[in-house]
């Protein structure tokens, strides 16, 4: 029995779900690796795609799904239009949202700092929360409770300014917001730039 890759998202994207699939696309025709290649260097965020990859993408893979899809964020994520990459996001096919969120925090951060020098004096947190992807107006009232409550932690994580109207209502600051906003180093950050290197981490582990 021949042995199946097993499911990444690294693979996935294109291929879909299925094992089988992915087993074949990994072994497949030129063609096939060609149209991972491109699904995986435009969801990484690259700046340029392989030049390779560009000029001998057939015309029938243009037209796949995934592939189109890809181009699109490819296209959002190099122009910095925000609302269109976090639309995209939304309706993401297969795994294609597992390597979208390698770049989910570079556009959040991206879009804050612009709406915080582009509006004053103050912008509807509900709204940034939308434009964010952390809800939508067409998830239940739970959810959207939820997708608020992330959107201002977020937001209070990388320095915004919040203050509340006189209806109760969570506004960001933009003025005040436009030069505190900061992008927070990661909770188990090191030195060094590998976690898995830390000396109390590496004694932790040594048996005496």
């Amino acid at each position: 029995m021949k042995k199946v890759l097993p499911l990444s998202p690294l693979t996935a994207p294109f291929f879909g779900s299925s094992p089988h699939a992915i087993q074949r696309g990994a072994r497949g025709s030129p063609r096939r690796r060609r149209r991972l290649a491109l699904v995986k260097a435009t969801l990484r965020c690259k700046g340029f795609l392989d030049r390779d990859v560009r000029l001998k993408l057939p015309e029938e893979a243009k037209k796949d799904k995934a592939v189109k899809h890809a181009l699109a964020v490819r296209a959002a994520v190099t122009s910095g239009n925000y609302v269109m990459f976090f639309r995209l996001y939304k309706t993401a096919p297969n795994l294609n949202i597992c390597l979208m969120d390698l770049c989910v925090e570079k556009m959040r951060y991206k879009a804050v700092s612009c709406i915080s020098r582009s509006y004053r004096p103050t912008v509807p947190v509900s709204y940034i929360a939308q434009v964010l992807g952390f809800s939508s107006t067409s998830e239940g009232n739970d959810q959207v409770s939820v997708g608020l409550e992330e959107c201002v932690e977020w937001l209070r994580a990388h320095g915004a300014c919040l203050t509340s109207d006189g209806n109760g209502e969570m506004q960001l600051d933009t003025k005040a917001s436009s030069s505190s906003l900061y992008i927070p180093e990661p909770e188990d950050a090191v030195s060094h730039g590998d976690a898995s290197l830390a000396v109390n981490d590496f004694l932790a582990r040594t048996s005496l």
